[in-house]
């Protein structure tokens, strides 16, 4: 089976005075077709990072993630913007 969501070593990290902080810190994962998932965690780790990541809202500063096949870590923001629209939903 193919799958929907593969992430392979995202990382995203942010300033934090003259220190930088993974928020993401090397995360794989995959999600096939039709699978529900559940990010769950402390408060402050990285939880609503990955999500942007995932849902093409932000870049992860290394790693790799395809949506459907398409590689949206390299993409340029048309084709974000066409996944983000055509492929990603989220439920709060």
């Amino acid at each position: 089976m193919t799958t929907a969501v593969q992430a392979v070593n995202l990382v995203k990290a942010y300033p934090v005075g003259h220190e930088l902080v993974r928020a993401v810190d090397d995360v794989t994962l995959e999600v096939f077709p039709g699978e529900m998932v559940a990010i769950v965690g402390k408060r402050v780790s990285g939880k609503s990072s990955l999500l942007h990541i995932l849902g093409c809202l932000l870049r992860p500063d290394s790693g790799e993630i395809r949506i459907d096949g398409i590689d949206v870590a390299q993409a340029d923001d048309m084709t974000m913007l066409d996944v983000r629209l055509e492929k990603v939903g989220f439920m709060l």
